[in-house]
């Protein structure tokens, strides 16, 4: 019986204003990003993952509400803000678990 659990980890993936496409970054799992992409974030595939976005804009310690879209076919978590807030440079913490 193994006492092994499951396997955190974790990256953090700077972006800017200009990133945000139609209210929405891509944060790539690998290769270079395009226009409204970032990162790569280098996480596996094969996780479930959470995710907190900070606006650094005014603070570094202001968290945004963000829906997250994960593909767990490839790796890529959209990042889709609400239409009335204005773009912002911040960074994404990504968390991933693996089981």
């Amino acid at each position: 019986m193994s006492n092994v659990g499951p396997r955190k980890l974790s990256t953090k993936v700077p972006f800017q204003a200009s990133s945000w496409m139609n209210n929405k970054i891509d944060v790539i799992r690998t290769g270079t990003p395009l226009s409204g992409q970032i990162g790569p974030h280098s996480l596996p595939l094969d996780c479930f993952y959470t995710t907190e976005v900070y606006n650094n804009t005014v603070t570094t310690t202001e968290k945004t509400e963000v829906e997250m879209i994960h593909n767990r076919s490839t790796g890529i978590i959209s990042l889709i803000k609400a239409a009335r807030s204005p773009e912002y440079d911040g960074v994404v913490f990504i968390r991933a678990f693996q089981v």
